[in-house]
C-alpha cells in the first residue's frame, strides 16, 4: 500500500472482538514443501538413446487408425522412490499429449503446467494436442494392392492397419514397404484410385526402461509417434521424446529424439514442471523462429516454446531440472492475537527437512519482496530456530509485508516464502485510574470515575465487548440496583465517521464471482461490518476479504468467514461484522470470495441507475471503483456491499468498574479515605512495587496500555515482584476487599 502517514501519532484503530467465525491475517495460500519454482534449470547437448528395441511398451498406449489415443493416459509403476515437490511417489500417470502427473488426481491435458486442476504435481515434455497417428499421401490404383507415391513413411511398421479412404479397402494391413521406391503393399487390392490419396496408420506408443543400477538408477518414458493433432497431410508431423527421472538425485530430464516436422505452422507446447497449483511453476519460454536451444525462463504459468518446420529440438537436446537442497518454509502467517501497537509473532510450517541454521524473517512497510542479494541488518529483519518470530519495534497503525527462508548453511539458503502481511494495532489512550464505588444497604445508585489521558474521551459501557455507551464524562452515575454490577470504561481518541457507500440496495441481481470494491484511505479507521443481501435458499457462509490490490493477484490483508441466509425476494438487509483494520494508503479492495451452502449469491448494483464512483467519506476514506471480474480489472458499473459501518480513531480496551451493593459496609467518605491511605510506590519502579495497606486489597492486576492483561495477583505481599516484565508503562489495578478498586500508571525502568 502506498502510504500517506506513518507517524505514530495519526489517527488509529482499535481491535474490537466481534461475533465473527473466523479472522486470520495472512498472505498467499501455500502448499507445504511447493518447491517447484525453486528447481535449478539446465540445458544440455547429448545423445538421444531410444528405448524402441529395448523398452517395455505401455499396455493401451499403443494407436491404431481406429484407436487414436485422442487424449488418453496410463498408469505406470516407478522402480524406486522419487520424489517430487517435497512428497514420494511411487508412480505416475503419463498421458498422450505429451506430459505426465503425479498424484491421485490425473490428467490428460494439453496445457498441464496452466490447467486449473489441482493435481500434485505435473512435467510438460512436449505437451499440446497430440495423437498417436501418422498420416502421409500416395496414389491408390482400383485393383492394386500397391500404394505408390507415398511421401513419408514415419512410424511405418508390418501388420499396421490403414484407414478406409480413397480405395484403401476396409480392414486393409500393411503387408511390404519401400522407402527407396516410395511404395506400400496392402493386404487387399484398392477399391477404387486416386491421386492424393490420404494414407494413415498409427504410430504412437509409450515406453518405459530402467537404466544403471540401485541406487542411481534412471527410469525412461519416451512417447515415439505421437504427434500433432491434424487430419490434414500437410499438417502430420512425427515427434520423439524422453521423460527421464533420476533415483537419489530426483533431477528430471527432458531429451528430445529425431523429428519430421513439415508443417509451416507455428505450434506452442507447454514444457516445464508444475506444483500443486498452477501458481508454482518453472517453464520455458520461446517465441515463434527462435531456436530450441535458446529458450528462457517462462514468467507465466501459461509460457510455451513454438515449434514448426524450421524450428524444433534437435536429437539430443536435453533440459534438466534439479531440486533444491535448502526447503522454503510455507503457511506464513501473524496470527490476530500476537498483533500489538509496535510488534507481532509470525509463525509458519516448517519444511519437511529442517533447516541446519533456522530460519531468516525479513519485513518491510512496503510490499516490495526480497532477493538473494538482499541486505539483513536488525532494522529490517529478525532469525528463529523455532517455527515462529517476534518482530518488535515497529510502528503502530502501520501495515507490514514479511517473508520467511530457510538457513541449511552458511550459503545454502532456500528462496524466500509468499508474502503475508499484518496491521499493528494503534497507540490508545490509556485510563489512568479507575474508582469504584459501594452501595450501603439493600439498593441504591452510585457514582463511578475514572481519569485518560489528556485530550482522551472517557465512555462508559455496560458490556465488556459490543453493549450500550452509558456516558462520555470521567464519571458516571449508576440507576438504582440492588446486586453487585459490573460497568467498563475505556479511552478513546478520535470521532465516528458517518457510513459509507450506498445505503440501500436498489437491485434485485445477485452474483456469484470474486467480486467487490476498490477504496482507499486517507486516515485509519475499522471497516466495523457492513451490510449485504443474501440470495438463495437457507444457511451457508460467505467468504470477506480486505486486500491489498496494488500487487497482481492481490495480497490478503485479513478475511472473515460469516454465517447468513440466503432468501427470494424480497431479500434481507444483514449486517455481517468484519473488525478489518484499515491504515492510510490507497487501492485498498473489500471482495466477496466464495460462498457455500443455500446462499448463492449476494445483492450488486449495475449500470448507471444507482449512481457513480467515487463514494467519499472526507478525511476518511474513497469508495474508487468496482472490482470485477478477474484480478484487479476495475469497473465503473457495478457496485458491491452496503452501509459501510465506520470507526476511526483509537479506543483503548474496556477496563471492569465494580460496584459493590453491600448493607453493612463503609460510608462513602470513609472509602474515600481508604483508597487514599493506599499507596503504590516507587515510580518508576525497578523490579518490586511496595503496597502501602496491603490487608485492604484482595487483588491486584497489571495491564499494558493497550488493555491486555499481563498478569493478576492474588492476596498479594506488600511487596509485588514484577521483575519479569518488560521495560514500559503499566496499569496497575488494586482491587479492595470492600469491592471498590483503585487503578494508577507505573513505569517500570
Amino acid at each position: 500500500m502506498k502510504k500517506l502517514y506513518t507517524s505514530p501519532w495519526q489517527w488509529c484503530l482499535g481491535l474490537k472482538k466481534t461475533g465473527i467465525i473466523a479472522l486470520t491475517f495472512f498472505g498467499a495460500v501455500q502448499t507445504m514443501n511447493a518447491q517447484v519454482n525453486n528447481y535449478t534449470f539446465a540445458q544440455t547437448t547429448g545423445t538421444f538413446n531410444s528405448i524402441a528395441s529395448s523398452g517395455t511398451v505401455v499396455s493401451g498406449s499403443e494407436a491404431t487408425t481406429s484407436t487414436t489415443n485422442d487424449t488418453s493416459g496410463w498408469s505406470v509403476t516407478l522402480p524406486f522412490n522419487f520424489n517430487f515437490n517435497g512428497t514420494d511417489y511411487t508412480s505416475i500417470y503419463v498421458n498422450s499429449n505429451g506430459g505426465a502427473t503425479f498424484g491421485a488426481t490425473t490428467s490428460t491435458a494439453s496445457s498441464l503446467i496452466s490447467s486449473t486442476t489441482g493435481f500434485s504435481g505435473a512435467v510438460s515434455v512436449m505437451n499440446r494436442d497430440l495423437w498417436g497417428v501418422f498420416i502421409t499421401s500416395g496414389v491408390t490404383t482400383s485393383g492394386s494392392d500397391i500404394i505408390t507415391n507415398v511421401a513419408s513413411f514415419k512410424g511405418i511398421e508390418i501388420g499396421k492397419q490403414l484407414n478406409n479412404v480413397n480405395g484403401i479397402p476396409t480392414g486393409a494391413t500393411v503387408t511390404a514397404f519401400d522407402e527407396a521406391a516410395g511404395t506400400i503393399t496392402m493386404s487387399a487390392p484398392a477399391t477404387s484410385s486416386s491421386s492424393s490419396a490420404v494414407v494413415r496408420y498409427g504410430t504412437g506408443k509409450v515406453l518405459t526402461a530402467v537404466e544403471g543400477t540401485a541406487p542411481n538408477r534412471i527410469f525412461v518414458i519416451e512417447w515415439i509417434g505421437y504427434n500433432d493433432y491434424s487430419t490434414a497431410v500437410t499438417g502430420s508431423n512425427h515427434l520423439n521424446f524422453q521423460l527421464k527421472l533420476a533415483e537419489t538425485s530426483n533431477r528430471i530430464s527432458i531429451v528430445y529424439g529425431p523429428g519430421y516436422n513439415i508443417n509451416t505452422t507455428s505450434r506452442t507446447n507447454q514444457v516445464g514442471l508444475r506444483g500443486t497449483s498452477n501458481a508454482d511453476f518453472n517453464n520455458r519460454s520461446g517465441a515463434a523462429g527462435s531456436p530450441w536451444d535458446s529458450t528462457t525462463a517462462g514468467t507465466t504459468n501459461s509460457a510455451s516454446v513454438a515449434r514448426d518446420n524450421t524450428s524444433f529440438p534437435a536429437p539430443g537436446l536435453t533440459f534438466n531440472w534439479a531440486p533444491p537442497t535448502c526447503f522454503v518454509p510455507t503457511g506464513l502467517t501473524a496470527p490476530m492475537a500476537t498483533v500489538t501497537t509496535n510488534g507481532a509473532v509470525v509463525s509458519w510450517t516448517p519444511p519437511s527437512t529442517i533447516p541446519g541454521n533456522g530460519y531468516e524473517v525479513y519485513y518491510s512497510t512496503s510490499n516490495t519482496a526480497p532477493t538473494s542479494t538482499t541486505v539483513l541488518n536488525a532494522s529490517n529483519s529478525v532469525t528463529s530456530t523455532t517455527a515462529s518470530a517476534s518482530i518488535g519495534g515497529l510502528l503502530p497503525a502501520t501495515t507490514y509485508y514479511v517473508w520467511v527462508r530457510s538457513a541449511c548453511s552458511g550459503s545454502d539458503k532456500s528462496v524466500w516464502s509468499a508474502v503475508s502481511s499484518f496491521a499493528t494495532s494503534c497507540q490508545p489512550p490509556a485510563i489512568i485510574s479507575v474508582n469504584g464505588a459501594t452501595v450501603c444497604g439493600a439498593s441504591g445508585s452510585a457514582t463511578i470515575s475514572a481519569t485518560a489521558d489528556s485530550g482522551a474521551t472517557v465512555t462508559w459501557y455496560d458490556a465488556a465487548t459490543g453493549g450500550n455507551v452509558l456516558s462520555t464524562a470521567n464519571s458516571y452515575t449508576t440507576p438504582v440496583i440492588s446486586a453487585n454490577t459490573t460497568y467498563y470504561v475505556s479511552a478513546k481518541s478520535g470521532t465516528n465517521p458517518p457510513n459509507a457507500g450506498l445505503a440501500n440496495a436498489i437491485s434485485t441481481s445477485g452474483y456469484t464471482l470474486e467480486a467487490g470494491l476498490f477504496f482507499d484511505a486517507t486516515s485509519s479507521f475499522t471497516i466495523n461490518g457492513v451490510y449485504v443481501y443474501p440470495i438463495g435458499t437457507g444457511a451457508g457462509t460467505v467468504v470477506i476479504a480486505l486486500q491489498d490490490g496494488n500487487v497482481s493477484p492481490a495480497v490478503t490483508l485479513q478475511t472473515v468467514t460469516v454465517n447468513l441466509t440466503g432468501t427470494t425476494a424480497p431479500y434481507v438487509k444483514t449486517f455481517v461484522p468484519l473488525n478489518f483494520s484499515v491504515t492510510p494508503g490507497s487501492n485498498y479492495k473489500l471482495m466477496m470470495m466464495s460462498r457455500t451452502g443455500g446462499v448463492s449469491s449476494l445483492v450488486r448494483e449495475s449500470g448507471a441507475s444507482w449512481g457513480a464512483y467515487p463514494l467519499s467519506v472526507p478525511g476518511v476514506m474513497t469508495i474508487t471503483n468496482g472490482n470485477c471480474c478477474s484480478g484487479n480489472t476495475t469497473s465503473t458499473s457495478y457496485y458491491y456491499f452496503y452501509d459501510w459501518q465506520l470507526t476511526a480513531g483509537c479506543e483503548s480496551a474496556r477496563q471492569p468498574v465494580e460496584v459493590i451493593v453491600n448493607s453493612s459496609c463503609l460510608g462513602t467518605s470513609e472509602t474515600s479515605d481508604l483508597k487514599d491511605a493506599i499507596k503504590v510506590f516507587p515510580n518508576p519502579f525497578t523490579d518490586v512495587l511496595n503496597i502501602s495497606g496491603v490487608e485492604h486489597v484482595k487483588s491486584v492486576s497489571v495491564t499494558d496500555l493497550s488493555g491486555r492483561l499481563i498478569k493478576t495477583v492474588e492476596k498479594p505481599g506488600s511487596e509485588l515482584n514484577l521483575a519479569d516484565l518488560k521495560s514500559g508503562m503499566y496499569m496497575i489495578t488494586l482491587y479492595l476487599k470492600d469491592g471498590t478498586q483503585k487503578t494508577i500508571k507505573s513505569i517500570k525502568k
